[in-house]
């Protein structure tokens, strides 16, 4: 940047506004991102326009997180091999959820903004979790399913939930994530009687949960 003297000035430091922007844009895919080290905002610090481009922003981050993990929980299920992996998997795709849910607990929000996006929240997770579940016990119409089999794919999925990550606290580093894919063997499924491991594609495996999980 230069005066109109030629010489070299440094650039304004960021608006409040700007810090949020960035950082939010920047949270979605960087866990080290801290939110609440963010400039402090109160109901009076905008107006409701810009409070309304602001949390704008917020969503479309959301949004963004949110199907970010819809691809890791869709490669999770299409190669996870059996019940203990696929408890392995769950509490590996927590991480991204418990960071949404922490936006609901930012102390530099306003009030009323905090407690919208902490109802938003447990009503997303509560409702992935119900879905997740019925996915597994029901894998799809015409299927032959082992129904004992079904049944402990969802006593996995309620023993590993995904509404942990409603209380937990969010790590500061990248996380390890889902398993990586076990090429050697065949994807977990729900057998139907006489084939304990017929090495076919889990029907369920490549199921979107929620069209509208970010919301």
């Amino acid at each position: 940047m230069t005066d109109p003297e030629g010489g070299w000035t440094p650039a304004p430091p960021a608006s409040v506004y700007e810090r949020w922007v960035r950082a939010l844009r920047a949270w979605v895919t960087d866990p080290s991102v801290r939110l609440e080290d963010l400039p402090p905002l109160a109901e009076d610090t905008y107006d409701p326009q810009t409070y309304a481009r602001l949390l704008n922003h917020m969503q479309k981050s959301i949004d963004q997180l949110m199907e970010n993990w819809k691809v890791l929980l869709s490669r999770a299920l299409s190669r996870v091999t059996d019940e203990h992996e696929l408890g392995r998997e769950l509490v590996a795709l927590r991480p991204p959820l418990a960071r949404r849910a922490s936006l609901g607990r930012l102390p530099n929000l306003p009030d009323e903004i905090r407690r919208l996006l902490h109802e938003e929240t447990v009503s997303t997770i509560n409702g992935l979790q119900t879905e997740l579940e019925e996915i597994l016990g029901d894998p799809g119409k015409g299927a032959r399913i082992d129904r004992a089999a079904a049944d402990r794919l969802v006593a996995v999925a309620r023993a590993a939930p995904l509404t942990e990550a409603l209380t937990m606290t969010p790590s500061t580093r990248n996380p390890a994530g889902p398993t990586s894919p076990s090429p050697e063997r065949p994807p977990l499924v729900a057998p139907g009687p006489g084939t304990p491991a017929a090495p076919r594609r889990a029907r369920w495996s490549n199921r979107v949960i929620g069209p509208n999980t970010s919301q």
